[in-house]
């Protein structure tokens, strides 16, 4: 591997790796923000003109969704729409499924869908994951569409990859989020509307059995344009009308206000996105470098609970860490602190509901790497990048002060770790504070 990429998209995360044979790997490509750092550029004219264009000339381009937030997936799709061939395989995550074969995921989407107006917050994430298959089907090209999860493993530029999460068939749901498809389907199973609810139970379950169907064909499939795939998303798309069409009935029957109002609840939707944030793909190497010079670890945007339940998984020395979820107090790991590592990669930036990055970050004496400053506690508190007092390992054996770079100083374009902070303004080293310099 040549270079990472960490490309600047506000509050949201892009990162590219690109490989020996000019060749690029995209994990994720969204935002959170309309429009790029306070200008007057759309974001999706933003990935058009700067992020595809980047890296138009790549002999192959491959891209991984680590979930279907919409601050990691929007630009797959104003990528996709602009130039359906331009990735040649897409990898999703597989779907998130119980001990007991339940997709909740999947079965609180089709709540949203059925009880809420697309305008509303709780649906808006849930069709993307339920017509991915379809969007791809319509809008890519690629040759694979292949759902990953526990234990699987991929390649790209000669290396080989290992799936950490979702565990696929024993996914550890929390309580909270258990709780309330328990309490919907209560809600459900209560009303004297009995045969529109054996309706919706019985499209429901047709809709998670197909989709996960869908899942495993597409593993199984040598192209994506197969046609027994065609058939599967068409049975979807079939389910789904269905239950759109049942939808102006159930919105009637006499605990409709009751769901409607528990689906729009603060709580319901936070138990909701942790739960999709959890089911994030999270990955690494296959095998662990002794040195950890090729070691990298990818976190999504995955929980501190799924990352405990990971801490055997991890190796003890990593050139790069991903932080989970855009560095954000809420989402801070204490397991991954524990792990020695040089480089940190914090994808932030300013978003109403987004958190500030948290000032433990600055403990940690890995060299970080941060698309935004803008909630950065530590440089509020310091006007001082926390790197600058840290010593990089990728520029003499022993290591030295991170202002010795040579791109940190403008005597190089290149970094000696390979690792860039991209954007159309710019294309910079490690430092948050880079124009106070």
């Amino acid at each position: 591997m040549l270079f990472i990429d960490i490309v600047d998209v506000g509050y949201g995360e892009c990162i590219v790796f690109e490989g020996e044979k000019n060749e690029i790997f995209m994990v994720d490509c969204g935002s959170m923000n309309l429009f790029f750092k306070n200008s007057s550029i759309k974001f999706k004219d933003y990935v058009s003109s700067f992020i595809a264009h980047r890296y138009k000339d790549a002999q192959e381009k491959s891209f991984l969704l680590t979930h279907f937030h919409k601050d990691h997936f929007c630009g797959l799709k104003y990528i996709l729409k602009k130039e359906n061939n331009y990735f040649s395989k897409i990898y999703i995550p597989y779907p998130a499924i119980n001990k007991d074969g339940r997709a909740l995921l999947l079965e609180m989407s089709l709540y949203a869908f059925s009880f809420l107006k697309r305008q509303q917050t709780c649906t808006n994430m849930s069709i993307t994951a339920m017509f991915i298959f379809d969007f791809l089907w319509k809008n890519s090209n690629a040759k694979k569409v292949f759902p990953l999860k526990r234990d699987d493993i991929f390649e790209f530029s000669k290396a080989n990859f290992k799936v950490l999460n979702p565990f696929a068939d024993s996914f550890p749901f929390s309580a909270d989020f258990v709780a309330d498809v328990e309490y919907l389907d209560n809600l459900l199973n209560s009303s004297e509307d009995t045969l529109l609810i054996s309706e919706f139970f019985y499209l429901r379950d047709l809709f998670c059995k197909e989709y996960i169907s869908c899942n495993n064909l597409c593993r199984e499939c040598e192209s994506f344009r197969d046609e027994c795939i065609q058939e599967k998303i068409k049975k979807l798309n079939f389910y789904a009308a269905e239950l759109n069409k049942l939808s102006k009935e159930l919105i009637c029957i006499d605990a409709a206000d009751e769901i409607i109002s528990f689906l729009n609840n603060e709580r319901t939707r936070m138990n909701y996105s942790i739960a999709q944030n959890s089911s994030s793909l999270v990955f690494q190497n296959e095998k662990e470098s002794p040195s950890g010079l090729m070691n990298i670890l990818m976190t999504g945007d995955a929980t501190d609970v799924i990352l405990n339940l990971l801490e055997n998984d991890f190796f003890s020395k990593y050139n790069i860490i991903k932080a989970p979820h855009h560095g954000t107090n809420v989402y801070w790991s204490e397991t991954l602190n524990k792990i020695n590592c040089a480089h940190m990669i914090i994808s932030n930036g300013s978003y109403y509901a987004g958190g500030k990055i948290s000032e433990k970050y600055s403990r940690n004496q890995a060299v970080k790497h941060c698309t935004g400053s803008e909630t950065c506690e530590y440089l509020a508190k310091n006007e001082s990048c926390c790197n600058r007092l840290l010593f990089c390992n990728d520029l003499k054996k022993n290591g030295d002060l991170t202002s010795r770079c040579k791109k940190i100083l403008g005597i190089s374009e290149k970094n000696n770790c390979g690792i860039y902070l991209v954007s159309m303004s710019q294309d910079r080293g490690c430092y948050c504070d880079f124009n106070k310099r």
